[in-house]
């Protein structure tokens, strides 16, 4: 039998599976979905379907699409085997795992959660759910994830910035296009007014006093002529408003509060104490 028309669609981050069919000799055209990636049923409903309207004999589609299954299940077997030749051996991870956690944001694929399960971490896209295996250096391998999860075998990775902090993660989701970025959303706890009121109050530069107030679940940093707002990343490391390469560290004691800071410019690392620490 001959079809004008056949097409299938997989591999979809949805996790679903569609065989399209039309026949120019009876008129008649085939929609089967299913709800799961890699699945045969599709494939085997239309051509079943198909040999009927056309008066065709009975065949067994299902063994030789079993038999199709196996040679490919045998070949990606092999790769993956094959697949720690291109593994750096004995480059770990920069970080702790526990550094890793977070939530990150894609503008189009929304938020990707990275979270730990004892001694792996975990990701969560949307409800695809898998583990993060470390690889090389902070390239880590999707592996755990569901029965013909898009996911399974994917490479992603995190980048650093220049102090050395987890800020964004790249994961190749569209073969198509360039790998996509999600950008690490600030700690919650950075904006939290309950929080924030730890780090307030003022601090010894050098003989320069820097102040440091709380405005509703923002914090201000103020110095004699200058006024700057405040952006929480990690850490309790903050960025300043609108200037590149200016940030503050603060250094917390043991009950919780600030006890000092770190101001990071383009010029160096400048320490400041607080000026009522240990009161």
């Amino acid at each position: 039998f001959f079809f004008s028309s056949r097409r299938r669609h997989t591999r979809s981050l949805c996790d679903w599976s569609s065989d399209v069919c039309s026949s120019d000799l009876k008129g008649y055209g085939f929609v089967v979905l299913t709800n799961f990636d890699k699945s045969p049923m599709a494939e085997l409903v239309v051509r079943r379907l198909c040999d009927r309207v056309l008066g065709l004999a009975d065949k067994d589609y299902g063994k030789a699409i079993a038999q199709q299954l196996d040679m490919v299940g045998n070949k990606a077997a092999q790769a993956r085997e094959a697949e720690s030749l291109e593994r750096v051996a004995d480059a770990k991870p920069s970080h702790p795992l526990d550094d890793y956690q977070g939530v990150y944001v894609h503008p189009g694929y929304g938020e990707l959660r990275v979270g730990r399960d004892g001694k792996v971490l975990t990701m969560d896209l949307h409800g695809l759910r898998a583990t993060l295996e470390p690889w090389h250096y902070d390239v880590f391998r999707v592996g755990d994830a569901a029965p013909s999860s898009p996911l399974e075998g994917l490479k992603v990775q995190f980048a650093l910035n220049v102090d050395g902090d987890i800020e964004s993660l790249r994961a190749p989701l569209e073969p198509a296009v360039p790998a996509l970025v999600f950008v690490r959303k600030p700690d919650a706890a950075l904006s939290d007014p309950q929080v924030l009121a730890q780090l307030v109050g003022e601090y010894d530069l050098g003989g320069q006093v820097l102040t440091v107030a709380r405005e509703g679940s923002t914090l201000v940093l103020t110095l004699p002529g200058q006024r700057h707002r405040l952006l929480g990343r990690s850490a309790w490391v903050f960025d300043f408003d609108g200037l590149l390469g200016y940030s503050v560290r603060f250094l917390l004691g043991e009950d919780g509060k600030a006890k000092g800071l770190r101001v990071r410019q383009p010029d160096g690392v400048y320490v400041g104490k607080r000026k009522d620490a240990g009161r």
